[in-house]
């Protein structure tokens, strides 16, 4: 199973403004250079909770309908729609009353309602549409993965000299990966 972003987030989950606050800049000749920190940090930490911050639609394939379905990047906001391609070779478009969307759980799960339809197994014969995040701009964010970006935009801001492309989170000191911890999905 693999995804596609459908639509890309609105916004990064922190603002230059609070980046150049927290790193006490008062000047714009590295309002880039921030910019690029904050896509990495929110990367890093996405990556390692393997959760969404910003809301994004996305649409994940299978080759077949699983007993159920753990979307990638929780948490999940809906399902737009689960599209299938029947045994018979044709496109259609599941009943969302067929299937069960938990909104609730840490994961993003969505578990039928009955048996799934038959299908013939090939890449991409069931595609789930469906929004994730926590919301669409940084104040909907919970305040504890705002401050994991700005304490890795801190980093990545004052140890320039290094790769910041090979740096992961589980590395990293300054707290960061304790204050992830509790969402990420590998721990949950």
């Amino acid at each position: 199973m693999g995804y596609i972003v459908k639509v890309p987030p609105a916004s990064l989950p922190v603002t230059l403004d609070t980046a150049k606050d927290h790193l006490a800049v008062m000047f714009d000749d590295d309002n880039a250079l921030i910019t690029a920190y904050i896509s990495a940090a929110t990367q890093s930490v996405e990556r390692y909770t393997e959760r969404a911050m910003i809301t994004r639609t996305l649409e994940a394939g299978y080759y077949c309908f699983p007993t159920f379905f753990e979307l990638p990047l929780p948490p999940l906001v809906s399902v737009v729609q689960i599209t299938y391609t029947d045994s018979d070779g044709n496109l259609a478009v599941l009943d969302p009353t067929s299937y069960s969307v938990d909104l609730y759980s840490n994961r993003a799960l969505v578990v039928p309602v009955g048996e799934w339809p038959s299908v013939d197994p090939a890449p991409g014969s069931v595609l789930v549409e469906y929004v994730c995040g926590y919301g669409d701009k940084p104040a909907d964010l919970p305040g504890d993965l705002v401050a994991a970006v700005l304490l890795l935009v801190g980093h990545f801001y004052s140890n320039r000299e290094q790769d910041v492309t090979g740096v992961s989170v589980a590395e990293l000191k300054y707290g960061v990966k304790d204050i992830l911890a509790p969402y990420r999905l590998a721990d949950v």
